[in-house]
């Protein structure tokens, strides 16, 4: 990250403008853009609410899939795998976790997503 500033890193982190996934939002806060740009951001800003939404989406469900029941156990072994012959790789992978850490781990990967 050496030559990029900190505030410009933290920025593109942001929620988009209306955005509310997990326990982040963010409205619109300054007024007093020029028309072209404010409808320049809202496009962008658009389109990243709507991949957030849909990462939040598919986080969920992919955590409600991973069942034994529906997906065997052998898969959630592979999946929660660490290393080749490691003697933990019998545990499976734990997918009852609480809202509240599927809601952090959601922001964590959406912070990802808006970043890039």
């Amino acid at each position: 990250m050496a030559g990029f500033e900190k505030v410009s890193i933290i920025s593109t982190i942001r929620p988009a403008n209306d955005e509310t996934v997990g326990e982040v939002s963010r409205q619109s806060q300054d007024p007093a853009n020029e028309v072209d740009e404010e409808e320049e951001e809202e496009d962008r800003d658009r389109g990243l609410a709507v991949a957030c939404k849909a990462t939040a989406r598919l986080i969920q469900k992919a955590i409600s899939i991973s069942q034994p029941e529906i997906v065997g156990r052998s898969a959630l072994e592979y999946v929660n795998r660490r290393e080749i012959g490691e003697s933990k790789n019998e545990r499976p992978f734990y997918a009852k976790q609480k809202i509240r850490t599927i809601r952090k781990y959601t922001d964590v990967w959406i912070k990802i997503l808006r970043y890039v």
